[in-house]
């Protein structure tokens, strides 16, 4: 899959911070400040992205998976142009819809986090040793908060 026309204008690493903030407010429909779940899947569905892809997407833009979209992690993934390198590359998007139903089997709890006792279960269930589990997680764990979140666990993984 390649971006339309259209997406790829919606998406363009110059969009102007202005059109970034307003499109944000627009679906911010609260007026909460950030955009929740069911904001975001509006917002990623309006572009043409499907049920699998949005929940990838997300996993990618909520940077400390507490379920809200700030407009600093909304400029982020405008800016980042993640999206759309993702989606060009078909490799890659099939890369991150594996990670992600890795992610969602290691996440037992589906909290968007990765626990140390889940990682730790899953970790046993491939044959690895307490040592090596530990490093691998310590090594995700890149803000050493105890947890794994999608982001930090693709970006572990593209580190590779």
């Amino acid at each position: 899959k390649t971006l339309s026309p259209f997406m790829a204008a919606v998406l363009a690493e110059e969009t102007p911070v202005v059109v970034i903030k307003s499109t944000f407010a627009y679906f911010d429909k609260d007026n909460n400040g950030y955009l929740d779940k069911e904001e975001f899947n509006k917002y990623l569905k309006s572009l043409g992205f499907n049920e699998e892809q949005r929940g990838a997407f997300k996993g990618l833009t909520d940077n400390n998976a507490d379920g809200k979209i700030t407009l600093d992690e909304f400029i982020e993934f405008y800016k980042g142009d993640k999206v759309k390198k993702i989606v060009d590359d078909n490799d890659e998007f099939e890369f991150l819809c594996t990670c992600k139903d890795i992610f969602n089997q290691y996440d037992k709890n589906g909290d968007g986090k990765i626990t140390w006792d889940e990682w730790q279960k899953a970790m046993k269930d491939t044959g690895k040793d307490e040592k090596e589990i530990k490093s691998l997680f310590e090594a995700a764990d890149k803000n050493n908060d105890k947890s794994i979140t999608f982001d930090e666990f693709y970006k572990t993984l593209m580190d590779d």
